[in-house]
């Protein structure tokens, strides 16, 4: 008989935070998440492509650039809105508001670091019968990922 693993989820274990210089230093960028997907990782383009000749040989090719975005969505409603707005704000006056952005998953051992991390624009409002979100963008110069599981439920 096989035995069978029942895994944890809790998607309020998954914390994150950016680290920006001066007056705002170290934003909370998980607080007001929505219900759904709140946070996602695309990267520029894979670490290695197959590349070929008419002849059939292959090369694998060895991609340098780390980089790409994270997406974190908020509630419409949340406060950290403000405080990402005025991060984004005063990089637009004095284009210095890029820091290390980390996101782990502490119902297990994924984690997410992303060196250079800078927000791309403010995200455009929309406004509608329910309270909308605010899907922020933060362009990345590197993006290190390790995908690790969740643990059981008797760990």
């Amino acid at each position: 008989m096989s035995s069978v693993e029942t895994r944890q989820y809790d998607p309020l274990q998954v914390v994150g935070s950016w680290t920006t210089p001066g007056t705002f230093g170290v934003v909370d960028i998980m607080d007001g998440t929505i219900d759904g997907e709140f946070a996602a990782v695309a990267r520029d383009n894979p670490r290695f492509a197959r590349e070929h000749d008419r002849a059939g040989n292959t090369t694998r090719v060895k991609n340098n650039n780390r980089g790409g975005t994270v997406t974190i969505t908020l509630s419409a409603s949340s406060p950290t809105n403000e405080t990402l707005a005025n991060v984004q704000e005063l990089d637009d006056l004095t284009e210095t508001q890029v820091g290390v952005l980390l996101l782990k998953d502490l119902n297990g051992n994924t984690v997410i670091e992303a060196d250079g991390a800078f927000l791309q624009d403010q995200p455009d409002p929309t406004f509608g019968a329910e309270r909308g979100t605010r899907a922020w963008i933060f362009e990345c110069s590197a993006i290190r990922v390790h995908n690790g599981g969740h643990r059981l439920t008797s760990e």
